[in-house]
């Protein structure tokens, strides 16, 4: 039996000897990992960035709106003021019209009554 060991052994080749253990060391999964967090990372910003912009245009458009709606409550506040000075100055002008007449109306008695009783002072 131990001679045929001993054959054996003379018999193999240096290849039959050698155990090759092959390990994979290469470098590619880590820097696809390592790339794929960085692409995450970089769409996480952009994302972040883009979410800012939005925020920021709708309230840009929120402040417009509400911009917008005070411009309308103003113009029709101006309206009603206008409105109202207007029926204050017609109504001004008509109470001024109406003593007019009124101070008118008596002149015009007293220098009836005047011309009536012939009294010179009176007329004039």
């Amino acid at each position: 039996m131990i001679e045929n060991t001993a054959q054996e052994a003379e018999n193999k080749t240096p290849e039959e000897e050698i155990a090759v253990e092959v390990t994979d060391d290469s470098p590619a999964p880590q820097q696809a990992e390592g790339d794929s967090d960085e692409l995450e990372k970089y769409t996480k910003g952009v994302s972040k960035r883009i979410n800012k912009l939005n925020a920021k245009t709708r309230a840009a458009e929120e402040r417009a709106a509400q911009l917008e709606r005070l411009a309308m409550e103003k113009e029709k506040e101006l309206q009603q003021y206008r409105a109202y000075s207007q029926q204050q100055s017609s109504a001004i002008l008509a109470k001024e019209e109406e003593a007019l007449n009124a101070k008118s109306a008596q002149v015009d008695d007293i220098y009836r009554k005047a011309v009536e009783s012939g009294d010179p002072d009176l007329m004039s």
